[in-house]
């Protein structure tokens, strides 16, 4: 899952030649901050209270109760496993943001399967980060042109 600084970036590109080093700079850091940002959300998410099943959670051969998600909510934290491997990395190149999980079972809960609806964990976080992620490469992008144009 990845967001691009703009839809017309290949026109962007052409106009600008090679996107000058240090706009390329700001815009990678503003994708760092947000990516971080993202995944800060995608963890608070699975930390709120749900509204699903109760059910038994065996973790380091204790047991523990659990409130499942409902299949319209984001998943819920059981183990904690899937929210230490979720990770951002920016492309500088392409200035673009991606998050990942490497978890085993984390595609079966962001994607659903035939048993389980899509819980969509990356995707809520990275829509509720998309626009802080925009107006702060805007806000880098401007900074830089006034600061050109004194």
């Amino acid at each position: 899952m990845k967001i691009t600084v703009s839809k017309n970036q290949e026109k962007l590109e052409r106009f600008l030649g090679v996107v000058p080093n240090e706009l390329q700079a700001e815009i990678s850091k503003a994708l760092w901050v947000g990516g971080k940002n993202t995944v800060k959300t995608v963890i608070e998410q699975s930390r709120e209270p749900k509204s699903g099943v109760a059910g038994i959670v065996y973790k380091n051969g204790r047991r523990y109760k659990v409130i499942r998600s409902a299949p319209n909510e984001t998943s819920a934290q059981q183990t904690g496993k899937k929210n230490k491997a979720t990770k951002f990395n920016v492309n500088q190149n392409k200035l673009q943001v991606g998050i990942t999980n490497d978890v085993k079972y984390a595609s079966f809960v962001e994607l659903g399967t035939k048993n389980m609806k899509a819980r969509g964990d990356l995707q809520v976080g990275l829509n509720k980060n998309k626009d802080l992620i925009v107006d702060d490469v805007k806000v880098r992008v401007k900074a830089i042109f006034d600061n050109m144009f004194k």
